[in-house]
């Protein structure tokens, strides 16, 4: 909610724990990507749609590689690592470095299994 006005947004995220995939696959993701965008704008018309291409092996977008960032140049401004993730959907948490982020992957593992 921002000044006192309900906010109409649909957060839509494709995760990734691997953003290096072959032509062929990129290509297909970023299709399903748009695809599913454009579906959700149509049918939620009064809303505003933020979708994006999440590669959760990586804490911030500058350090995904070029070779593999390239793969992806059509919905270029969508691909985002956590913290621009965190940041879309409001949440504070930043992570400042990979050992930061590396301690909560390890905390969930230790928990999970």
């Amino acid at each position: 909610m921002s000044n006192g006005k309900i906010q109409k947004i649909i957060y839509y995220a494709e995760i990734k724990s691997n953003l290096n995939l072959d032509t062929e696959k990129s290509k297909s993701t970023i299709k399903k990507c748009i695809e599913i965008k454009d579906e959700l704008k149509r049918k939620y018309e009064e809303y505003e749609i933020k979708m994006c291409l999440v590669g959760i092996r990586y804490y911030t977008k500058n350090i995904i590689p070029n070779t593999i960032i390239k793969k992806y140049n059509d919905i270029y401004e969508n691909v985002c690592g956590i913290n621009e993730y965190l940041q879309t959907l409001n949440i504070q948490k930043q992570f400042h470095d990979e050992n930061e982020y590396i301690l909560l992957l390890n905390y969930i593992c230790e928990k999970m299994f």
